[in-house]
């Protein structure tokens, strides 16, 4: 179902994905041997309506391995549905608001604020380390300004109604 709109706020997504990057273990080295080694990645994003409101929950859990390196990300975005999309023509556009929190596991905590318009995205976070760097940074992050796209197929000329999904 679509939680893009009101009146299918009850209903349950999940999205489970997984990914392995440098299968061939290519050399990078000038000279001698120095492979990489190969990435495996892998998240599960979920949504839940709140019953016919306008707010959603959305868990999700992203895990990442290179060699001995591995970054482990869980949290939860609360959604805020301030305008539906219109279900059948397309032609109004949805907006909405979501504040979420974040840990990175032995790293740090970091706070997301998103505004969607539509297939668009624009976020901010902030990164406050919690890690065995904290006495160095003094707890302070880094500040991050992202702008995301989803549903990139309206873009290259897909007609018909498309689903979006944050």
């Amino acid at each position: 179902g679509n939680t893009d709109n009101i009146s299918a706020g009850d209903n349950f997504e999940m999205i489970i994905g997984a990914g392995a990057f440098h299968l061939t273990q290519p050399n990078i080295a000038f000279q001698g041997t120095d492979k990489t080694n190969m990435r495996y990645n892998g998240f599960m994003k979920m949504s839940f309506g709140m019953g016919s409101s306008n707010i959603s929950l959305h868990p999700t859990a992203y895990y990442s391995r290179q060699g001995t390196l591995q970054e482990i990300n869980i949290g939860t975005y609360i959604r805020y549905q301030l305008k539906s999309e219109s279900q059948f023509t397309g032609f109004e556009r949805g907006i909405a608001v979501s504040l979420g929190t974040f840990y990175r596991v032995n790293d740090a905590f970091y706070p997301v604020l998103t505004f969607d318009y539509a297939d668009y995205s624009v976020g901010v976070s902030y990164d406050m380390n919690l890690s065995s760097l904290s006495p160095y940074s003094q707890g302070r992050g880094g500040f991050e300004i992202y702008l995301r796209f989803r549903d990139l197929n309206g873009i290259f000329g897909q007609s018909g109604m498309h689903k979006t999904f944050l």
